[in-house]
């Protein structure tokens, strides 16, 4: 196993690769001073990517015995390019570079690289290019980097460009429908695919041609794209360690991680080799990234065959053929190809695999190894012990070698356990003051706060103090000076450091431990060592602890609160009811008697409204309050609207008025809650009004919106203290009944409705609470008129059935109604059905909760006997859906618990009087 981080010198090599995104190969010329014959490589990808690496190797290989033609290349780093403008900034300077003399041949590696084209043919006219690409088609916009997927109706095929800019093609095709096969063939119980690839073009256009083939062709099976724009390699390998691999296939194209740390931007692409190193299959496109790391295999084209091809090219175009008279090389049919020491550790065996498999590492069989020592091995006895004296030489060397390895591997291991927790070994040398890293720090924690760049080494006692956040530095200080003084054992400390980059700053949490590993014969500490965590991430999570916490029991303060107001609102008209419900039994005077029964009833419409504010905050609160529209006649609801509120008016001495209005205005909206916005309003004005009028009205305002308003004589609102009477339980005099709720919910409700909603006031000049809603214009729909002929009876004939299973609730109704009619009584829906085939009554009341058969059953029963008798609904579910719900399944009418006598009385009234002429 190859040990990705074998010293701080390679993070130095790696840094400056990424940091210019560019790689020159060539021979020690100066600039000026190109070759006559030169080949040019364009690379869409970085230096260190093992697809591309493979090409360019081969390409230096071939040519390295030819003294006369150098190899220049130059490596894009597209991942690191963020815009066009910075992609034109290299491009630029890349001409640049190489306007002396043109290129004897160029060869451009990736699909992105060929938007070069045009300059290249504008630049160096019609030099030969060779081209290999993933995709063997280009986007119509050949002046742009592409980083997304190309659809397929805007994909131009690369052979339309072969005449036009003297090119050829080898493709190093991606094959995803043999690599799903084969995932369905190594998992037979494969439920789910996952392809793993980061923000390349490439990966965005695998991903886009495999869902829908997934999709059209695999219906059966998930898929989901991971990419590495998305997730860090640490999140994506405690992702993968979590699947079941018995039914999740996973499919790697490429794994290159970009990363802003401390201002720097890092590009990680050495990630493949850790994260096939988890113990799950996967399975990957290309065969360099499989001979790189641990990965099982894949459907791959026969690289060698394509590099073999690419040699012939360059023979062909030396010898005179023009590119674009070559034909190009796609690979038509995948090799089945595998990673034989990956493959038993993965618990697969060669028998698992397709036929005509191609396994890579395999060992070969004892006659394949020994055939000639067996067949030359008995000629004479002098070739035996020459045989066995070589035999053991190898053996040693190969123990030798295993044991080295095995060196290797635990370096390996300890070198990623480090990096994958974010620690940095350090010791230092307390006569220099200076800090030594003992490892280089992992890509993604280059150019922390606490390493000025990734290829430093070494760090002073005195840089690294001046970095410590000044909150901080005193006990960091006292507890160095402890430590070196032998105070303390250890030190273990958690404190911030600020970023070197003044421009951006930024702040680190880390955690640090040390101690003294020398001291000199006097006990004077000479070398202390120690490890740096980067712990910034779990300081956020803590703090979001904290945060939820506070949260949680602000909540809940909250929550004791609006119980406790809740408990004064409910006892308080509770305490008037019950106190003179009993007193009305002692009481004589007739006058009082009246009077006791209107405070009964006024707290009872306190209670009621109460519980209605309550239940309309519960649905606000849990996101369910619910708006169903249908066409409102704005005029009839508020001459509805003026007349219930002049009856409510009148005992105070004030008068309503319906002024401002449009002569027709039918608009679609929420009738139950616009009525009920105005009738709060309405009814506030009421409370704060003794004398004088309140005048309501609305008027066509700009925007096509419509302005209501509710404008009253009465004692009017202060100033300061209009921002505050929207919010929920403010009530600007307590000695007025009411929850503080109202104006909180009217408010939420005209939002909703897509308005707003406020007040204008003076102080005794009375106060003018508007509101708006959009003006959404519909016909009126029209009432039929129902023609039948009216039957005569007499009133004192007129027979009603309640359906009650609650007998004080039909007491209640029977008090109300036996009076002016005949009733009947059932207990449940199926008595009540019996009681009609029986007694025909004229009209039912009916409860819809009751035992045996609900109201809804009964009244299907009934509507079996006679479609026409007219049925209404007596319910304790009073919510807008509730009353939709009952109307549409076929009831004639709907009164909602508690209920009220008058509204009970002319409900039936107007049933009757519709169906029956009454003397």
């Amino acid at each position: 196993m190859l040990n990705i981080y074998t010293s701080w010198k390679s993070y130095i090599i790696i840094f400056w690769g990424l940091l210019f995104g560019i790689t020159l190969h060539a021979q020690s010329e100066d600039a000026a001073g190109f070759k006559n014959d030169y080949l040019l490589i364009i690379n869409t990808y970085s230096s260190n990517a093992p697809c591309s690496n493979a090409i360019i190797n081969s390409v230096q290989k071939r040519l390295s015995v030819d003294n006369t033609t150098a190899v220049y290349v130059e490596h894009l780093n597209t991942l690191l390019i963020d815009n066009q403008e910075e992609f034109n900034k290299v491009k630029q300077d890349i001409f640049a570079k190489y306007a002396i003399r043109t290129p004897k041949i160029v060869l451009l590696i990736g699909n992105p690289v060929l938007i070069l084209l045009e300059d290249i043919r504008a630049r160096w006219g019609d030099v030969p290019i060779i081209a290999t690409a993933e995709m063997d088609f280009v986007s119509p916009d050949m002046t742009s980097l592409q980083t997304t997927a190309i659809p397929e109706d805007k994909r131009v095929p690369i052979s339309e460009l072969a005449d036009k800019y003297n090119l050829t093609f080898l493709q190093s095709r991606l094959f995803p429908r043999d690599n799903v096969e084969l995932l369905k063939h190594m998992i037979p119980t494969l439920k789910k695919v996952l392809l793993l690839g980061d923000g390349c073009y490439v990966n965005q256009q695998l991903h886009y041609d495999m869902e829908r083939m997934m999709a059209k062709q695999y219906p059966n099976l998930e898929y989901e794209f991971i990419s590495a724009a998305d997730i860090t390699t640490e999140e994506l390998l405690a992702r993968l360690n979590t699947i079941d691999t018995k039914t999740t296939g996973v499919l790697f194209s490429s794994w290159s991680c970009v990363s802003n740390v401390g201002g720097a931007t890092i590009l990680e692409t050495y990630s493949f080799r850790v994260i096939a190193n988890i113990p799950i299959p996967i399975f990957a496109f290309k065969q360099a990234v499989m001979e790189n790391s641990g990965m099982v295999g894949g459907c791959i084209y026969d690289e060698p065959e394509l590099l073999a091809h690419l040699q012939q090219t360059f023979t062909q175009i030396r010898s005179g053929i023009q590119p674009r008279d070559i034909p190009f090389f796609i690979p038509e049919k995948p090799v089945p190809t595998f990673n034989y020491p990956s493959l038993l550790q993965r618990n697969f065996s060669v028998e698992d695999c397709p036929a005509g498999s191609v396994f890579l590492g395999r060992p070969q069989s004892f006659w394949q190894q020994y055939k000639y020592l067996l067949l030359f091995g008995g000629i004479t006895v002098v070739m035996l012990l020459v045989a066995f004296f070589v035999r053991n030489y190898i053996r040693s060397l190969k123990a030798l070698n295993e044991a080295q390895q095995e060196q290797v591997e635990t370096s390996y291991k300890l070198e990623l356990a480090l990096s994958v927790s974010n620690t940095i070994p350090w010791h230092m040398n307390l006569s220099e003051e200076i800090i030594y890293w003992d490892a280089a720090p992992s890509l993604n924690q280059s150019s922390t706060t606490i390493i000025p760049e990734i290829g430093t080494a070494t760090i002073s006692l005195k840089e690294c103090f001046e970095r410590i956040h000044k909150e901080d530095l005193e006990r960091v200080q006292q507890k160095f000076h402890d430590i070196l003084k032998n105070n303390i054992q250890k030190f273990h400390e958690e404190y911030r450091i600020i970023s070197f980059d003044t421009s951006n700053p930024r702040i680190d949490w880390v955690e640090v431990q040390a101690a003294v590993e020398t001291r000199s014969e006097n006990g004077d500490p000479l070398i202390v060592v120690g490890l740096l965590r980067i712990i910034t991430k779990r300081k956020q999570m803590e703090q979001e602890l904290i945060e939820t916490k506070e949260q949680a029991e602000e909540s809940n303060r909250l929550k004791s609160v609006f119980l406790a107001n809740m408990s004064h609102e409910i006892r308080t008209p509770l305490n008037a009811i019950v106190g003179f419900s009993r007193l009305l039994a002692t009481v004589e005077d007739e006058n009082e008697k009246e009077e006791y029964i209107q405070i009964i009833e006024n707290n009872n419409d306190l209670l009621l409204q109460l519980i209605s504010d309550i239940l309309d905050l519960s649905k606000i609160e849990t996101g369910t309050m619910e708006f169903i529209e249908a066409p409102v006649d704005v005029n009839e609801m508020l001459e509805e609207i003026t007349q219930a509120m002049t009856l409510r008016a009148e005992p105070k001495g004030v008068a309503v008025r319906f002024k401002d209005r449009l002569s027709e205005c039918c608009i679609l909206t929420d009738h139950n809650r616009l009525h009920q916005v105005m009738t709060n309003l309405m009814t506030n004005a009421i409370k704060f009004t003794n004398g004088g009028a309140i005048t309501i009205g609305y008027t066509l305002q700009p925007g096509n919106m419509l302005r209501f308003y509710v404008s009253d004589t009465g004692c009017g609102i202060p100033k300061d203290k209009q921002k505050d009477i929207f919010t929920r339980f403010i009530k600007l005099n307590r000695f007025v009944q009411g929850t503080g709720l109202g104006l909180s919910i009217c408010q939420i409700i005209v939002e909703r409705m897509g308005g707003e909603i406020g007040v204008d006031s003076e102080v005794g000049n009375g106060a003018t609470f508007w509101f708006t809603v959009p003006n959404r214009k519909v016909e009126k729909i029209k009432k039929p008129i129902l023609e039948q002929e009216r039957v005569h009876i007499y009133k004192k004939d007129i027979t009603i059935l309640i359906a009650e299973d609650n007998p004080s609730n039909f007491k209640f109704m029977n008090a109300i109604l036996k009076k002016e009619y005949n009733i009947l009584h059932a207990w449940d829906g199926q008595e009540a059905v019996e009681l009609y085939k029986e007694n025909k009554p004229h009209l039912i009341l009916m409860d819809i909760n009751m035992p045996i058969l609900d109201g809804y059953g009964a009244k299907d029963g009934i509507r079996n006997l006679s479609p026409d008798v007219p049925i209404i609904a007596v319910t304790a579910y009073a919510f807008a859906s509730d009353e939709q719900e009952i109307l549409k399944s076929g009831f004639d009418g709907y009164i909602a618990k508690p209920i009220n006598p008058e509204l009970l009385y002319k409900k039936i009234e107007d049933m009757l009087t519709l169906r029956l002429q009454i003397s």
